[in-house]
């Protein structure tokens, strides 16, 4: 009798069938950690430098602290430096987790795979698609925003000072770069990437969608960003799992991001206007709908043997193309 020892799989055996044992505790447990440890290497890239700016202000101000945090927030917010260290610690971070997720999560990626899912969403349909399914999601946040600041002049005031100390002007070329490229690339390697990867191989893909967008709000570690960034998160998470790629989330993502751009186009009574908010919402939702939001993958015509299928047998899930 051959005594080799088979390979080991996770489930048990129902009607011989391989059943997948899940652990969505473990696999919400694996995805705080991953987050835990990015935002530690981004804090270890950035601490030099705002320790250094700190020193100097308590320096100049015969340590007297309230003057000195004063001159600290006013340094931080005009010095070109800080949006160079953003830039730095952003490139840094999204290389980090580009490389993690490819060799970690995407061991078995193929380039025919990439090609197949780029010939699906960089068509026009899609991508028109894309953009309205970014502009939606922008409005809800917007009006979610103004929802939460409203309720407190406190919590108002404390967000603002946090936005002008870790963006300190966005309309420069290393800042735009920062928020419409790198971020998108960090963050959707992070999150739907590694994240959602572990997330939708231990529970129903609704709930996968919804736990992801609440983990994107606290990844962003403040309560006000915290709360306005879910729908988003839950829209990347929905496009990453339906192309089974990150790339439609990065390009979702970056459009997202460059509508602040836009909007400073906009007038301001124009664009923070509830009912035009709310009109865009519902405009722009139907659009995305219309032109990406009900067609399949493989509507494309792409080829079908590229789309990944479900099998009956468990294995650990590849990461998303």
């Amino acid at each position: 009798m051959d005594n080799t020892e088979l390979p080991k799989r996770s489930g048990v055996c129902v009607n011989q069938r391989i059943v997948e044992t899940k652990h969505p505790l473990v696999a919400v447990l694996i995805s705080l950690a991953i987050m835990g440890l990015f935002l530690l290497l981004q804090f270890i890239c950035s601490a030099p430098y705002y320790f250094v700016k700190m020193v100097d202000a308590m320096a100049e101000n015969d340590m007297d602290s309230a003057l000195a945090f004063n001159a600290y927030v006013t340094n931080i917010t005009s010095s070109n430096s800080s949006v160079f260290i953003t830039f730095l610690v952003t490139f840094i971070s999204a290389v980090v987790a580009a490389l993690c997720y490819r060799f970690i999560f995407c061991k078995k990626l193929k380039l025919s795979q990439v090609k197949a899912t780029c010939r699906q969403v960089f068509a026009p349909r899609r991508l028109g698609g894309f953009f309205l399914a970014a502009v939606s999601t922008y409005f809800i946040s917007n009006i979610l925003c103004s929802v939460i600041l409203s309720l407190s002049e406190s919590l108002a005031e404390s967000y603002d000072m946090l936005i002008s100390l870790s963006i300190s002007d966005i309309n420069t070329i290393p800042m735009f770069l920062a928020l419409c490229v790198l971020a998108p690339l960090n963050e959707e390697c992070i999150m739907r990437g590694m994240v959602l990867t572990k997330l939708k191989s231990n529970m129903s893909k609704t709930a996968a969608v919804i736990l992801c967008g609440i983990l994107f709000g606290v990844l962003h570690m403040n309560l006000v960003q915290g709360i306005y960034v879910i729908p988003c998160g839950m829209m990347l998470a929905y496009a990453a799992l339906k192309y089974n790629s990150i790339i439609p989330s990065m390009l979702i993502h970056g459009i997202y991001n460059g509508l602040n751009y836009i909007m400073q186009f906009v007038p301001e009574d124009f664009g923070g206007s509830f009912i035009i908010s709310i009109l865009a919402i519902i405009i722009a939702g139907a659009g995305w709908y219309l032109l990406e939001g009900r067609l399949k993958p493989e509507d494309s015509g792409a080829n079908p043997s590229s789309v990944t299928a479900v099998n009956d047998t468990v294995s650990e899930p590849s990461g998303m193309r």
